[in-house]
């Protein structure tokens, strides 16, 4: 099948075809980094792969000059702060998603720090997911989402990220699939290994889930 069929069966973005500027063929094609941008040292169903046209044209969206200079850490903590999440794991979940890329680009089209599908990022109100702010608050509401339904259990909280609530519910558990079993295992590594996951260097105790009196559900790394 040539490009121009299989396009037909591919998930496409709302970008005009004017702004397009390079492609790249890649494993994970990533759009080019602000240069003032420091990293840290330290989801939804699958879906059809995205076409060349999608990836160029989120690689070639602009940055906001206001996103230029953002202190990830800083970010991420916030996002964690809001929503009553570990940092460090929300952390983890990002390192293993894009590394700390905030203009990746995945091949089926997940976009950002933490990879939002467009779908996703629609619902979730994101108006640019190559924003880490506006990237990392939506992802880490969908994680907080996602803890609270399936009753704080990160194992099935990742696949649902990874691979959809869909998927979780027909396996009834962590689905089979390879890509979200090693992606589950890589990301409670990082977790529950300890690893130093923000720029500080600190490594917090993993998380723990509770429910209130109310029955309100916390997640959190102390007591």
């Amino acid at each position: 099948m040539n490009f121009q069929a299989a396009s037909f069966f591919f998930e496409k973005l709302d970008i005009a075809s004017d702004q397009i500027q390079s492609f790249e063929v890649e494993e994970t094609p990533v759009a080019p980094e602000p240069a003032a941008v420091a990293p840290p040292t330290a989801a939804n169903e699958p879906v059809p792969v995205a076409s060349q046209t999608t990836l160029a044209a989120a690689a070639s969206s602009p940055v906001p000059k206001a996103t230029q200079a953002i202190d990830l850490d800083a970010v991420v903590r916030e996002a964690s702060s809001k929503n009553r999440l570990d940092p460090d794991f929300v952390s983890s979940v990002i390192r293993a998603e894009s590394n700390f890329k905030p203009r990746a680009v995945s091949k089926k089209g997940a976009q950002g720090l933490m990879q939002l599908m467009p779908k996703t990022a629609r619902e979730l109100k994101v108006k640019n997911p190559f924003d880490p702010q506006q990237n990392v608050d939506a992802g880490v509401r969908h994680l907080k989402y996602l803890l609270e339904n399936y009753n704080g259990d990160v194992n099935l909280t990742l696949a649902a990220y990874n691979a959809g609530e869909g998927a979780v519910r027909r396996s009834a558990g962590v689905p089979h699939y390879s890509e979200t079993q090693d992606y589950v295992r890589k990301i409670t590594h990082l977790y529950y290994g300890g690893f130093d996951l923000s720029q500080t260097g600190i490594s917090r105790d993993p998380v723990k889930v509770q429910r209130d009196e109310r029955g309100v559900l916390y997640i959190s790394n102390t007591e």
